[in-house]
């Protein structure tokens, strides 16, 4: 069962896509701002959120713009009241699905629904392929089947989705810029790896 957040400061269509989405099988989760809609969105596992625009104290694209940072966003549809070209465009640029003004034609939001939540579902099955080729490809960069070395690479397969900073320490030859390649190798960023070799630099630089 898929999980929507509602997200609308009136309270007549927050309970109105209620009616009109429970039936379809899907759960639904009630925010009356974008400060509440924050809160639910992470304490539940959200599959999709559709959001109203202006809100008091969070509006919706300030909202969308916090999903966005999260490990894993869900997919977002917004409905307004206010739909102007230029919010439509500010709300798609911040990474929005779609864009609905009200009054909201159900048929057209359901049809939306359902792309989305399949979208986001192709996009993670491939985000777990691209994981596993390159957990496999791990064992070609650290060669070693000991207990430690297990070990190791457990740690950067947790440490590498994250945006956390890592210090590697070891001695020297003890693998430290191995560690560093697979990191990057692992992690879904896809930025280039840059390496300085600080040892070589002169005092001056």
């Amino acid at each position: 069962m898929h999980t929507i957040l509602i997200v609308d400061d009136e309270k007549n269509i927050r309970e109105g896509l209620l009616r009109a989405l429970k039936p379809a099988g899907y759960k639904i989760i009630l925010a009356e701002d974008g400060e509440d809609g924050y809160k639910k969105y992470l304490t539940h596992k959200v599959d999709l959120a559709i959001l109203d625009i202006r809100m008091p104290r969070l509006s919706g694209l300030d909202l969308l713009e916090r999903i966005n940072k999260t490990e894993n966003p869900c997919p977002v549809i917004f409905l307004t009241g206010h739909g102007t070209v230029e919010t439509a465009v500010e709300a798609m640029r911040l990474g929005a699905y779609d864009f609905l003004t009200k009054p909201v034609n159900l048929d057209k939001l359901e049809l939306l629904i359902q792309r989305a939540l399949n979208q986001k579902q192709l996009e993670n099955t491939n985000r777990a392929l691209i994981v596993r080729v390159k957990e496999y490809e791990i064992e070609k960069i650290i060669l070693g089947k000991s207990r430690a070395i297990r070990a190791v690479i457990e740690k950067i397969k947790k440490i590498a989705p994250t945006k956390s900073n890592v210090v590697i320490y070891g001695e020297s030859g003890t693998g430290k810029e191995l560690v560093c390649d697979a990191i990057h190798h692992l992690s879904m960023e896809g930025h280039p790896l840059v390496k300085v070799n600080c040892a070589a630099l002169s005092p001056t630089l």
